[in-house]
């Protein structure tokens, strides 16, 4: 995940990548932890809704050549035979239906994991859980909202509801980037978006209904 407002040091990032963790700043609080994917969503974006339309371009596309495994090898305490540990995706589902290889019709693979110096299980299991996170979330969008119709500044690191693109692309999405652009046509913010599943599920919990981002 990317924020715009703080620089975030190496040394910071490199801690998050070792717990497998998110690293952001939100006003003025730093969160530091897993990815909040079940968080309450975001206001909805709302596409092709005609007046009640935010959302003024939306583009999604999936990278079906991502591996649903990440391993790595540990040293043998004793001997010589090396031990092989296989990580899988632990994300919430933001749909109805798993975005993996295997539902695209390619062959499963598996992501091998460098050691970057580091022989600790712990350390090594948790950069392979954030790997594999990250390869989960292979369905991306990025668009531009309309700020003032949208009515709220979206942040970065919490799920959003997007509403319109149809049964297949509809639903929640985790927001990885923003950015913000005010000039002569107005407030204007670049998303980037993020999603681990296909299928429509915004009447699937609180706060995520159809009218939820225009009441």
């Amino acid at each position: 995940m990317t924020s715009t407002a703080f620089n975030l040091t190496p040394e910071m990032r490199a801690r998050a990548a070792a717990n497998g963790y998110e690293l952001c700043f939100r006003a003025g609080d730093m969160y530091f932890g897993p990815m909040q994917l079940d968080a309450h969503p975001q206001p909805t974006i709302m596409v092709y809704a005609g007046l009640d339309t935010n959302c003024l371009s939306l583009s999604v596309t999936s990278d079906g050549h991502l591996p649903n495994k990440v391993a790595f090898d540990l040293s043998p305490a004793a001997g010589t035979e090396i031990t092989r540990k296989e990580i899988g995706p632990d994300l919430v589902s933001l749909g109805t239906e798993p975005a993996d290889a295997g539902g695209e019709g390619l062959k499963d693979f598996t992501w091998l994991l460098s050691r970057e110096g580091s022989f600790d299980e712990d350390e090594l299991t948790a950069r392979a859980q954030g790997r594999v996170n990250e390869f989960a979330l292979r369905v991306r969008a990025n668009g531009e909202l309309d700020g003032t119709l949208y009515g709220h500044v979206l942040l970065p690191g919490l799920p959003v509801a997007v509403d319109g693109p149809g049964d297949w692309l509809g639903g929640v999405y985790y927001v990885d980037r923003v950015s913000h652009r005010f000039d002569l046509d107005g407030y204007r913010q670049q998303i980037r978006l993020l999603r681990n599943a296909y299928g429509d599920n915004l009447d699937a919990g609180p706060g995520v209904g159809r009218l939820a981002g225009i009441l």
